[in-house]
């Protein structure tokens, strides 16, 4: 006994599972169509390259999370003396995830710990007094 056969809606044809592709998961219609239609195949890999920009998506904003996390625990410790645990506690408690916390503290260690060099912590106070000043206008005296 061999697969159960569909008929494809867009030819007609009978064919099995493993040649055909479910509509409800491509484009919400009932029924089951050949995986050699261009419609098939096109609507097949615009699905795919959405899937593939949304993870890429969500891997740039974890990315940016934790760049942003640790230049915070590297900024807190080296100008106001804040022990990196400290707030990696303060995280957990307002429910931070512990493997986003695990891969700042990687990070944090790769950039050669908490502390920032003299030349790191010129060049952020540099450059946000320089976007600070980009982004203010004058206010006007009367």
């Amino acid at each position: 006994m061999g697969f159960p056969l569909f008929t494809c809606v867009l030819c007609g044809k009978q064919v099995t599972r493993p040649k055909s592709y479910a509509l409800k998961s491509l484009t919400g219609q009932e029924g089951r169509a050949c995986r050699d239609h261009l419609e098939v195949m096109e609507t097949m890999e615009k699905k795919f390259q959405e899937e593939l920009h949304q993870k890429t998506m969500e891997q740039i904003d974890r990315n940016l999370q934790v760049i942003s996390m640790t230049s915070f625990i590297r900024v807190a410790y080296s100008i106001k003396g804040v022990e990196p645990n400290s707030i990696y506690f303060q995280w957990k408690q307002n429910g931070v995830a512990q493997d986003l916390i695990e891969e700042v503290k990687r990070e944090v260690d790769k950039r050669g710990g908490p502390q920032m060099s003299e030349e790191e912590i010129m060049t952020s106070l540099i450059t946000a007094t320089t976007f600070f000043h980009k982004n203010t206008q004058p206010v006007a005296s009367a």
